[in-house]
């Protein structure tokens, strides 16, 4: 699995974004995924498509509007997905309800990379009930032996030292 995990973007994207450039880098007109699901509102969209502009076009999936066939097909074509910040609860609920987690966790796992943030980082970790966020939505979506969220790896995380982390 290739999962670039921040805890926070920063003053900027610029970590984010760098992240983002080793992936996109050389692909002719790369997708990039966006699942904002985490967030109450849309106010980070604009920003969102500034930011990557000239990396790739943004595909915004929107869990509570789209159909499932749609969201599939924008993962399908995606170069990457980015999973910014918001409530890590609301993020596994919506994604849940919405029935994309699987092709989402499928999809990571075959290879397709993820930049994430935040609750976004959250998610791809072992647990989600390690968040400081407030289960807004009362989600009960976890496996039930374990009480884990939806994440990619499934406790099997391999960490790399990216430049950023180091300071470089």
């Amino acid at each position: 699995m290739n999962l670039q995990l921040f805890s926070s973007p920063g003053n900027d994207l610029k970590d984010i974004l760098a992240a983002c450039r080793q992936v996109l880098e050389g692909r002719e007109d790369p997708l990039i995924a966006y699942f904002p699901a985490a967030s109450l509102s849309d106010k980070w969209q604009e920003y969102t498509e500034k930011a990557f502009h000239g990396l790739g076009r943004v595909a915004t999936i929107h869990t509570e509007l789209q159909t499932l066939t749609e969201m599939e097909a924008i993962l399908r074509e995606a170069a990457l997905v980015y999973i910014p910040g918001g409530n890590t609860f609301l993020l596994n609920h919506r994604l849940h309800i919405s029935k994309i987690i699987d092709y989402l966790r499928k999809k990571v796992t075959a290879g397709l990379p993820v930049v994430a943030f935040s609750a976004g980082t959250v998610l791809c970790g072992p647990n989600i009930l390690t968040s400081g966020d407030i289960n807004m939505v009362e989600t009960g979506h976890f496996t039930e032996k374990r009480r884990k969220a939806p994440c990619f790896s499934n406790g099997d995380i391999r960490r790399e030292i990216t430049p950023a982390m180091r300071g470089v």
